[in-house]
């Protein structure tokens, strides 16, 4: 098996409505996430994929029906080292400690990116243009 990162980036058109987005990733491990625009904001998505051909990463786009299309603005894909992601990891909460198994064949996505101690990070000063927010709100002392 062979790790790849993706990362789909959609780029807004004035012409079309975003209301009716409809975004639907699958590989081998039915990774369904479909969704509407106006539910999920659809900036850009990160996917991790577990492929069973080594340097093979293969993309359909198919569309939902025959009055739409499929598109993406920009695509790109890294080879991530194998131990990148555990397969299995501990659930750890309030009365509940509980082993997780499976965790490569499971979509992930970016949700946030936080720079932990430090300020914004603008995709223009990351070399991946990337932006990290500060954690001054994301964590809160009980």
């Amino acid at each position: 098996m062979e790790l790849n990162i993706l990362f789909f980036f959609f780029f807004f058109f004035f012409t079309i409505s975003n209301a009716v987005t409809q975004f639907s990733p699958t590989d081998n491990y039915l990774i369904n996430l479909w969704f509407t625009h106006h539910l999920i904001s659809l900036n850009n998505r990160f996917f991790i994929t577990d492929t069973s051909k080594p340097g093979v990463v293969e993309i359909v786009f198919t569309p939902f029906n025959e009055s739409s299309f499929g598109y993406v603005n920009a695509i790109e894909v890294f080879s991530a080292p194998d131990r990148l992601i555990a397969d299995t990891a501990m659930l750890v909460g309030f009365n509940v400690s509980e082993k997780i198994n499976g965790l490569r064949n499971q979509g992930l996505e970016t949700v946030y990116r936080l720079n932990v101690g430090g300020p914004k990070v603008t995709p223009f000063n990351d070399t991946l243009w990337r932006t990290w927010i500060p954690d001054d709100g994301g964590f809160e002392n009980e």
